[in-house]
C-alpha cells in the first residue's frame, strides 16, 4: 500500500513468507521515500538546451541537420504546450541516447575495419570484435617484444 503527503511517499508492504510448510503474512514498518528536489538542476539544463535550440532555429537552416530539426520541433512543441515538461525531458533523453548509440556503433564499425578479417565475411558481434581486437593487440605486442629481444 502506498500513501503520500506533499514531500514523501510511504510504502507499507504486506510481506508474505514461506517457512517450511507454513505461509506467514505480516505488516512491515513503513518505508519512507523522500522526494528529491532536482527541479532546479534539471530546469537549468532544459533552459540551456532551449536557448541552444532557439538560436539554431533562428539561424540559417543550411547548417541544421535532421536530428537538430527534430530537437527544434520538440522545443517548439514544448514551448507551445503541446507536450509536457516530463515528456519533453524524456524525448530529449531518448534522442541523446540514440546519438550515443549511433556513435558507439560507428566506433565499432571503425574498429572492425582495421582488424584483420581472415577471409570471414560474417558480421562480428560487438563482443567478438572486442575479443578479436584484444587478441590482435596482444599479437602485435608479442611481435614487438620478439623484435626488440632479437635486436639486443
Amino acid at each position: 500500500m502506498f500513501y503520500s503527503n506533499s514531500n514523501c511517499f510511504y510504502q507499507s508492504p504486506a510481506v508474505v513468507d514461506y517457512y517450511g510448510t507454513e505461509w506467514s503474512v505480516y505488516q512491515e514498518e513503513p518505508i519512507v521515500y523522500e522526494s528529491v528536489n532536482k527541479s532546479k538542476k534539471s530546469n537549468k539544463r532544459i533552459k540551456k538546451e532551449m536557448e541552444e535550440l532557439s538560436q539554431m532555429s533562428s539561424g540559417t537552416n543550411d547548417s541544421v541537420n535532421s536530428e537538430d530539426m527534430y530537437l527544434i520541433s520538440l522545443y517548439k512543441a514544448y514551448q507551445s504546450g503541446v507536450i509536457s515538461k516530463n515528456r519533453y525531458k524524456r524525448l530529449i533523453a531518448n534522442e541523446r541516447e540514440r546519438k550515443r548509440m549511433h556513435g558507439l556503433n560507428a566506433a565499432f564499425e571503425n574498429l572492425r575495419s582495421v582488424l584483420p578479417s581472415f577471409g570471414s565475411s560474417k558480421h562480428t558481434s560487438k563482443y567478438e570484435t572486442l575479443q578479436m581486437a584484444k587478441s590482435y593487440i596482444a599479437a602485435l605486442r608479442d611481435i614487438l617484444l620478439n623484435e626488440s629481444n632479437s635486436s639486443i
